[in-house]
């Protein structure tokens, strides 16, 4: 990844929501980690746990690995300043089997889930993957499948519904846009065409312009200051993305 890019898209045992605090963000990280970048997953939780939740954030993850005996699995994000590297420590909220990451009904259902569980004032959405631009991104190795465009859509408009209804908001024939931010962890997805098929379900995009390594983004330097202010502008966090990146 050479360059970020933000796009403001202004084109034309799970506990009851009820029981949950509305937070200032709920970030929702997608990691489709059944392919060949199977070793960058833990690397990559493991930063989100050396910030973890705190009482205005809530970090959530669905995980999907490659790895023999490790089913699907919903993960709250705890704080742990030395997770041991190729484990999650974080408690497990549900253990799903064998899942379809590449199936924008799986992509759906997570964040709708998501957001009727934890709450918040802003979400984010993080798509981690391997990415191909127009042709899709989210390819996973069991079955072989991945989300086309279309099918990313279909997914986040799930999650822009059930955002409309927890806040009471009506949406629109136009799908006013209730995800602020939709954040591509993969290769080349910051395109125009991208940025089109999601122009009604996210407010923001960030994503690469070209070829990310395994690596990707470093979680510890993009959520540690969000954590420290959840209150900062939207467009303060999308710019935390790209220069810690």
């Amino acid at each position: 990844k050479i360059f970020f890019l933000v796009v403001s898209l202004s084109f034309s045992l799970t506990v009851s929501a009820q029981s949950q605090p509305l937070k200032e963000w709920t970030v929702l990280a997608f990691i489709n980690a059944d392919n060949n970048l199977y070793p960058f997953a833990f690397r990559n939780i493991n930063q989100m746990e050396k910030v973890g939740s705190s009482e205005q954030v809530n970090i959530v993850v669905q995980l999907d690995h490659r790895k023999k005996g490790i089913a699907t699995g919903r993960y709250y994000i705890e704080h742990n300043p030395n997770p041991p590297a190729g484990t999650v420590t974080s408690p497990l909220l549900m253990e799903l089997g064998e899942t379809n990451m590449g199936d924008s009904k799986t992509l759906a259902d997570f964040l709708v889930w998501g957001v009727k569980n934890y709450p918040a004032k802003r979400y984010a959405v993080v798509i981690w993957n391997h990415g191909s631009g127009w042709t899709g991104i989210s390819y996973d190795d069991e079955p072989l499948d991945h989300l086309t465009m279309p099918e990313l859509r279909v997914g986040l408009e799930a999650m822009n519904q059930a955002i409309a209804m927890q806040s009471r908001r009506v949406v629109s024939q136009k799908n006013i846009p209730q995800i602020d931010v939709l954040n591509f962890d993969a290769c080349v997805m910051s395109t125009l065409e991208v940025a089109y098929e999601v122009k009604n379900v996210a407010k923001t995009v960030v994503g690469s312009q070209f070829n990310e390594p395994g690596a990707g983004e470093d979680y510890t330097k993009i959520l540690g200051p969000l954590v420290k202010n959840p209150t900062m502008p939207t467009k303060e966090f999308l710019e935390l993305m790209v220069y810690q990146y």
